[in-house]
């Protein structure tokens, strides 16, 4: 009987260990875990805030990392009065193309209602300093949001489906919306380095 009690005795010890191991494992776990997706995808900017004649939103696909001579990019910015498509060649912004064409308030109202339903201003950390280097073979995104001349805010993201980038929005989507605004975009931009 004694020799029962010892080993019902052992065996609430080792239990409590394990419990004692699993939560502190878990507190350990959640203390060095990443944010939750929720937590990392918060929209910093309220998007339609900005729906008047003193703000623009910008969109620049930045082509692959080649010599500087095929290196293009290009910028589609839209405002309550203008769209504008600007192609750069070069990586020290020299324009070599650009393209305007009038707005309308409540056209860009849409638009910034269409952007924030697709998460333009949704922001996620990422342990990179910049886009510089990202998806050498690929591309790069930055979206801007600009108001009184001051830029409001920058995100970035890659086309290389690593996650990395600071847009946490389906990149597709937001690049489908700028293009649209541009009439003949894919003529315009078919013979760039994109």
């Amino acid at each position: 009987m004694q020799e029962l009690g010892r080993i019902v005795s052992i065996i609430v010890v080792v239990v409590i260990a394990i419990l004692l191991l699993v939560a502190g494992g878990n507190i350990i776990i959640g203390l060095v875990s990443s944010p939750s997706d929720e937590e990392s995808q918060k929209p910093t900017v309220v998007l339609t805030n900005y729906a008047n004649a003193n703000s623009s939103v910008s969109f620049e696909i930045d082509g692959p990392i080649v010599g500087d001579e095929q290196h293009n990019a290009v910028r589609m910015t839209v405002s309550a009065d203008e769209r504008t498509l600007q192609i750069y060649e070069g990586y020290d912004g020299t324009v070599i193309d650009e393209q305007r064409f009038s707005n309308t308030l409540d056209a860009y109202r849409a638009f910034l209602s269409a952007l924030a339903f697709e998460g333009f201003t949704a922001e996620k950390k990422t342990n990179l300093d910049s886009v510089a280097g990202v998806c050498p073979d690929a591309r790069r995104y930055i979206s801007q949001v600009r108001a009184n001349d001051q830029l409001i805010q920058e995100l970035w993201t890659g086309s290389c489906r690593r996650g990395e980038g600071t847009l946490a929005a389906d990149n597709t989507e937001i690049r489908d919306l700028f293009i649209e605004q541009i009439p003949q975009y894919k003529e315009r931009t078919k013979d760039l380095n994109l």
